[in-house]
């Protein structure tokens, strides 16, 4: 009888050992936009945000006194993302969004291919994104920035 109990509670003792492993190790990505507009709110944080006019030299945007925009995003949470979208929202005078731009600074074409959990998106030091459709009369050299679309590796 006890050699009984004895196997009988190593039996379960495995089981639920297994059915706990299982659970831990297998993992699974935000899915649905409240989940994943959880993650955004709560693990992805912009910061180091630069506005200023810049002289460039690019052959497709080569001009003076061009609008650049840059900044930061760092992956607090436990997932992997492998594409990303920002949205910058240019302020006129009085803070209201006038235009706006989106940039991928993550994806399969982009630098960064992924952004690994506890990692920092950064553009390089001396880089901006710039744009031209808008003009010093009405853009304040502020922004406001929204993480607008991600994916994650499963």
């Amino acid at each position: 009888m006890e050699l009984c109990q004895n196997i009988s509670m190593k039996f379960f003792l495995y089981l639920f050992v297994f059915t706990f492993s299982i659970n831990t190790f297998s993992h699974e990505p935000p899915k649905t936009e409240p989940e994943i507009q959880n993650y955004i709110d709560n693990n992805l944080k912009v910061f180091e945000i630069e506005t200023k006019y810049i002289d460039t030299t690019y052959s497709l945007e080569s001009g003076k006194n061009i609008p650049a925009v840059k900044f930061a995003i760092k992956n607090i949470g436990n997932e992997t993302i492998i594409r990303l979208k920002a949205t910058v929202y240019f302020l006129d005078m009085s803070g209201k969004p006038f235009y706006e731009e989106t940039y991928t600074p993550v994806s399969r074409y982009a630098d960064m291919k992924e952004l690994k959990p506890n990692y920092t998106f950064r553009l390089k030091r001396e880089s901006y994104w710039t744009v031209k459709e808008i003009s010093p009369s009405e853009w304040s050299e502020r922004v406001s920035i929204e993480i607008t679309k991600v994916e994650f590796k499963e």
